[in-house]
């Protein structure tokens, strides 16, 4: 991929930029300078190079991984100009059944040492089996760029402190050590980063942030709106607060508000996952979501197979240009999102307008017709003395609404708590409210508001 000389724009939020770069570091830079220049490419010029390495890694998967060879076999070489629709509808779909169970044949007979070398790891497994994905050095050195690219962006400053509370299922199965780097700005050390498990109760995640006192903190959506609302409940603030940064789940639409008024801060998010890295980041001029074109082919599909186009929804199906040691084509990652217009900030990579999250967290009605809920927790909690819920549909028109209260819920709590909930549930649909003492994360660490257990 060569870059060219680009214009900058008005709209650019670069602050800062590599004076000087270690050797090692080399390859990284150069990645992080295309990838500056490559934003303001026109979508059509995105879509050619685009079509260059969906080619190349089709010829490449054909001839070097048993699964391809035998999926792809018959085909012609693949070329960028017959990278058209009706092509690349035509191959096939991988899911996360296939990798589970044949993994080993999509890793690459023949790994080209100029890559780098392997890098293995499992998936979160947040609601099913973990999915083991191989990776190589070159791709993870676009994953290091985009998050370069992120932080350019968002304005942060490399010298200040970074906090983050995730979890994974190596922190969930053995006493996380909090950890302390200064790395978490690609190629511009100097502010120090600080780990923490998500795993741990709120109070003492504040007291960890209270004593760090952050200028940006990374965590998933959930743990950011129980941390919002345990400092305003309680009248706490983090007065260096700038930024939170949110991956992994869908956001509560008022997280970003509710951070406002209590720490004065921002909320950005960003598309990512574990098999196929960042896939699109929330633009700081418009919000909406720019697909990570250069390395990412992502396709949204309605039911009937076609292409959605702008404000219709659909699922997502990518595939990572830049990871040859593993090639996924076509990977059915199991979320929704609804695609979204021309971005006004003036960069060419495509949009969403929001992720809709998978299938699991749609309602399904009495008509057979599945919806997407709101995700706005807020009068939720204004309501009813409670501190967590979850919404399980377990029949049509049967929803249980798991609820942890602060003190004992009277009927009055009950009905209010309802009553809010109706607001976004069709009136027909039976509401039964549960108390429990808590509501467990995931191994991961995530959460679901909204989940249906009707197959």
């Amino acid at each position: 991929m060569k870059a060219s000389k680009t214009k900058k724009k008005k709209n650019d939020k670069r602050r800062f930029w590599p004076r000087r770069v270690a050797p090692a570091d080399k390859l990284l830079f150069d990645t992080v300078s295309i990838l500056d220049a490559t934003q303001w490419w026109s979508e059509d010029r995105l879509s050619d190079l685009q079509h260059q390495h969906f080619a190349a890694l089709l010829n490449y998967a054909k001839d070097n991984t048993d699964h391809y060879s035998e999926a792809l076999k018959g085909t012609d070489t693949f070329t960028p100009e017959r990278m058209t629709e009706d092509i690349v509808k035509s191959l096939p779909v991988a899911d996360k059944q296939v990798i589970q169970t044949e993994g080993g044949r999509f890793i690459a007979r023949d790994h080209d040492p100029r890559y780098g070398k392997l890098i293995e790891f499992k998936t979160s497994g947040s609601v099913a089996k973990p999915v083991t994905i191989t990776w190589n050095q070159y791709a993870s050195t676009f994953t290091r760029a985009k998050k370069f690219r992120y932080h350019q962006w968002h304005g942060s400053d490399p010298r200040r402190k970074m906090s983050t509370l995730q979890a994974t299922p190596r922190t969930a199965k053995r006493a996380f050590k909090e950890t302390r780097t200064r790395d978490w700005y690609p190629l511009m050390p100097g502010g120090e980063c600080v780990g923490q498990s998500a795993l741990l109760p709120t109070t003492k995640q504040m007291e960890w942030l209270q004593r760090e006192n952050p200028s940006y903190l990374l965590t998933i959506p959930t743990i950011a709106s129980e941390l919002v609302r345990y400092a305003q409940d309680n009248s706490i603030s983090l007065s260096r607060l700038e930024r939170i940064d949110v991956y992994g789940e869908m956001m509560d639409e008022d997280l970003p508000p509710r951070a406002k008024d209590v720490f004065n801060c921002t909320v950005s998010d960003k598309y990512s996952s574990r098999e196929m890295g960042e896939m699109a980041t929330r633009c700081p001029v418009s919000g909406l979501y720019h697909i990570q074109s250069e390395t990412i082919y992502l396709e949204v599909r309605k039911a009937d197979g076609t292409l959605a186009g702008e404000g219709e929804i659909g699922q997502i199906i990518v595939t990572n240009l830049q990871n040859t040691a593993m090639p996924i084509i076509r990977y059915a990652i199991e979320d929704y999102a609804e695609v979204g217009p021309k971005c006004p900030c003036g960069r060419g990579l495509p949009t969403l307008r929001r992720i809709m999250g998978r299938s699991r967290n749609m309602m399904r009605l009495e008509n057979g017709e599945h919806v997407w809920l709101p995700l706005s927790s807020r009068n939720v909690f204004d309501v009813a003395p409670v501190r967590q819920i979850q919404l399980v549909q377990t029949a049509i028109n049967e929803v249980k609404v798991l609820a942890v209260p602060v003190q004992t819920l009277s009927d009055d709590d009950r009905e209010a708590l309802c009553e809010e909930l109706w607001t976004h549930f069709p009136r027909e649909v039976r509401l039964t409210v549960e108390c429990v003492p808590d509501i467990p994360r995931s191994e991961g660490g995530k959460f679901e508001y909204f989940r249906s257990e009707i197959e």
